[in-house]
């Protein structure tokens, strides 16, 4: 799976009249990071972000991937780009990648530089005022024949004055631009124009002539029509296809066929000539002159069929089907059928049937009856004594019996009457005396011994049942496929249709305090949820709002806690409590406070006022005014501004925006400092209990561009001797005393280092005092002294170098000068031993 992650768009061209290549540069990232690999991209150019049909495409394969990043040059074609909005789809490996994205102007300003004016821009805003003018010389007089925007007398259609076109261009009349009805021309004179009102997309299709369309219609659920002579009433998506159909309005009603008729409702069909649905949903009428006169799911398929009710099935020629309101199939099962399927018994004469049928009067047939025994009989005047049942006149305490061969007056025994305490039967008459104590009632003190599978307060008919309070109505249930209870002001309401919807109480009139007008709770869709309050909607499918006032859970599963006027949109999504927030992307969540906007998909703000969470899985604790814009970003405090994907931005109390500058910062305004691992950075920005590392190596910067600086001279020029200042500090071996670990100024155990007293001495500069006395040493500008103090050591070795070559040299002087007196003087000796060796010899001779 491959993740979006930022994607750039490049243009250049070939030449300045004629559309070039886009360069279009990306970055994808899979489940661990961005992307080393080849895949295989197509790129979809449409002209919205979502929905619609590809207007051209362009396929790359084997696409490197390196580091995420990857570049393609795209060729659409300049005809693709005229001025309008362009989206382009990425399809990588086949997966489509969410959301589309915006084509910048670059590739769109080919459409201009092929000589083409572009689409005219927004008007600007008015200016001010200017000064009254003189007034003008008086027009010249209208036309005669032109129609005055005040109306114009003396006109006279018969004289040919009209408002229209003379040749066979369509009339149009439009309203703030935007066109409300069209007449078209027919083809043939003699026969009707079309007559197209209401949404602008509205239409015909295939030239149909004498058609109507009298209004109705939207964006995406327009009208059309293709049938001649064809109608469209009103209402949304409706279809008239069949030659003299009519649709009377509703939503997406079908007219397929010759004659046919859709009263209303939504998702009705006439599929046959002279077919009819009346309206309701979900209704088809697809025999020849078939008819659903309403109600839901019924269909008349066979010719001259009615069906109606709910899921009625008439599928037989001539079959008449009524199925009242279970979720089952009743269908015909031959032609000619009259099939009523009635839970509650059939009425004639009487709105109140005690049987299966039940007839007010006298019943005469002429195909005899059949009896319990099987017996036909086929002339009831062939029974002795009578002519209809009704003439037995049987008195009372007797009813009209068959003995076998005719029917007679007696006594009931087959029923079994049994009675109870205080119940007494006269004939077929019970009367029940007032200390009665029969178990078949509900006694105001409580009842004994009762059985819930038989024992019930409420109604065994389709009837709602009603609790009053006071004369007023404090609870309904509602018969459904799943009930409907609604409890509190009689006022509540649950939406028709609506099944499993829950208004425990609340619900306001406009007499209490605090209503200034009717404020009921109201469920509009299946199993919503009010707990209570009042004014609350639960609008959305599982949609919940616990309480307070003028909430919305609009989104399907969406759930308001309570508070005021917030609204939870989307799907899935929470509002906690507060007032005024509002959440309106699937899986966000507000959890309280004021004027909170949770827009982002998946995003979170806990609470706090004024903060918005666009990014997708995004969040803000609190705080007021944070932003976190960016995927997956955090801004907490006061004006966080977390506008980049991956960011955590945190901001004091300070009254101004503190914003991100790039992805994946980590980033805080403490004017008071950050601790970490202490709670009291005691004057720092940055304070830090404990050891720190930088496992990447590098170093702590800090601006020193010139350009950042003034009054710049050399250090030696103002500090004197920085080597000999160096050697004058100590360093010692110690242990931080008991107080100074237990309050987090020092490490336990041997430490090395200076002694701040000494250091002040030295380099006060580098000593600060804290808020309680006790000194620190910053070492501000250690590098830049060190460097110096290397420099003066430098110089100073520099020198005495120079004072040993000098005395080098002299004592090479001095031993040349030596070597030749070494060599003066054993010369001196040899001829001094020649001397004494030629006086010894003189001596020797001497003495002879």
């Amino acid at each position: 799976m491959f993740r979006w992650i930022i994607p750039l768009i490049a243009s250049s061209f070939a030449l300045a009249v004629q559309a070039g290549p886009i360069t279009y540069q990306g970055q994808l990232q899979d489940a661990t990071g961005p992307a080393d690999t080849q895949v295989d991209i197509v790129f979809e150019l449409y002209e919205q972000d979502e929905g619609g049909s590809s207007l051209a495409s362009d396929s790359h394969v084997g696409v490197e991937v390196s580091d995420g990043l990857f570049q393609v040059e795209l060729d659409f074609g300049s005809g693709v780009f005229d001025g309008g909005e362009r989206w382009l789809q990425v399809i990588v490996d086949g997966q489509e990648l969410d959301p589309r994205q915006p084509i910048t102007p670059a590739p769109v300003a080919y459409f201009a530089l092929a000589g083409n004016e572009g689409p005219e821009g927004p008007e600007g805003p008015e200016g001010p005022q200017g000064p009254q003018g003189p007034p003008g010389d008086d027009g010249a007089d209208g036309a005669e024949n032109a129609w005055g925007q005040e109306g114009t007398a003396g006109t006279d259609p018969a004289s040919g004055h009209f408002l229209g076109t003379i040749d066979d261009a369509p009339f149009e009349i439009r309203v703030f631009s935007e066109r409300t009805l069209r007449l078209e021309p027919a083809d043939d004179p003699d026969t009707a124009p079309n007559w197209i009102a209401g949404h602008a997309s509205n239409e015909t299709q295939g030239n149909p002539i004498g058609v109507t369309i009298a209004g109705g219609g939207e964006e995406n659920f327009s009208h059309s029509v293709s049938g001649n002579y064809a109608t469209i009433g009103g209402g949304i998506g409706n279809t008239a296809d069949g030659n003299s159909s009519t649709i009377s309005g509703g939503f997406s009603g079908i007219a397929s066929a010759l004659n046919s008729t859709v009263g209303g409702g939504q998702f009705n069909s006439a599929e046959a000539p002279n077919a009819t649905v009346g309206g309701g949903a979900v209704n088809t009428a697809s025999g020849t002159s078939s008819t659903v006169p309403g109600g839901a799911n019924n269909e008349a398929a066979g010719a001259f069929s009615l069906a109606a009710g709910r899921r009625a099935k008439s599928v037989h020629d001539g079959a008449f089907v009524w199925s009242h309101g279970d979720d089952v199939d009743f269908e015909s099962t031959a032609e000619n059928q009259f099939l009523i399927e009635a839970e509650g018994g059939v009425g004639i004469g009487t709105n109140n049937p005690q049987d299966t049928l039940h007839v007010a009067g006298i019943v005469r047939t002429s195909g005899g009856v059949r009896l319990p025994d099987g017996t036909l009989i086929e002339d009831l005047d062939d029974i002795e004594g009578t002519d209809t049942l009704a003439e037995l006149n049987c008195t009372t305490g007797e009813i009209a019996k068959w003995d076998g061969s005719e029917w007679v007056c007696a006594v009931d025994n087959d029923t079994t009457y049994s009675v109870g305490d205080g119940v007494e039967l006269f004939g077929n008459t019970f009367s029940i005396d007032t200390d009665h104590t029969d178990g078949l009632y509900w006694r105001q003190g409580g009842n004994a011994g009762t059985d819930p599978a038989s024992d019930f307060l409420g109604t065994t008919d389709d009837a709602p049942f009603e609790i009053h309070v006071d004369g007023e109505r404090a609870l309904r249930i509602e018969p459904a496929d799943v009930l409907n209870v609604i409890g509190g002001w009689a006022g509540n309401i649950v939406d028709t249709d609506v099944v499993g919807a829950t208004i425990a109480g609340g619900g306001c009139p406009d007499f209490v305090s605090g209503c200034t007008s009717e404020q009921p709770n109201e469920v509009t869709a299946n199993f919503g949820t009010i707990s209570g309050g009042h004014g609350n909607t639960a609008s959305g499918s599982r949609a919940t709002v616990g309480g307070g006032r003028e909430n919305t859970a609009s989104g399907n599963w969406n759930t308001v806690g309570g508070g005021r006027e917030n609204n939870a949109a989307g799907s899935n999504t929470t509002v906690g409590g507060g007032r005024e927030n509002n959440v309106s992307s699937s899986y966000s969540t507000v959890g309280g406070g004021w004027g909170n906007i949770a827009s982002g998909y998946g995003s979170a703000i806990a609470g706090g006022t004024g903060n918005t969470a666009s990014g997708w899985y995004s969040s803000v604790p609190g705080g007021v005014a944070n932003d976190a814009m960016g995927w997956y970003s955090l801004a907490a405090g006061r004006r966080a501004k977390a506008e980049h994907e991956s960011t955590f931005v945190w901001a004091d109390s300070t009254d101004a925006d503190f914003a991100s500058t790039d992805e994946k910062q980590f980033l805080i305004r403490a004017g008071g400092g950050v601790g970490i691992n202490t709670n009291d950075p005691n004057g720092f920005d940055l304070a830090v209990d404990g050891s720190a590392a930088k496992p990447g190596g590098g170093s702590w910067s800090t601006f020193s561009d010139a350009r950042l600086k003034q009054n710049i001279q050399p250090v030696s020029a103002v500090a004197g001797s920085l080597l000999e200042r160096l050697l004058e500090l100590n360093t010692y071996a110690f242990e931080y005393t008991e107080d100074a670990v237990d309050t987090r100024l020092g490490l336990p155990g041997k430490q090395i280092g200076l002694l701040a007293q000494e250091v002040k001495d030295v380099f006060p500069e580098w000593v600060n005092t804290d808020e309680e006395g006790y000194l620190y040493v910053t070492e501000r500008g250690t590098t830049a002294i060190m460097v110096e103090a290397l420099r003066e050591l430098r110089d100073r070795q520099d020198e005495r170098l120079a004072e040993l070559r000098d005395e080098n040299a002299e004592l090479r002087e001095q031993v040349a000068a030596n070597s030749k007196l070494a060599e003066r003087n054993t010369e001196l000796e040899e001829r001094l031993a020649a001397l004494e060796a030629l006086v010894l010899e003189e001596r020797q001779v001497a003495g002879q």
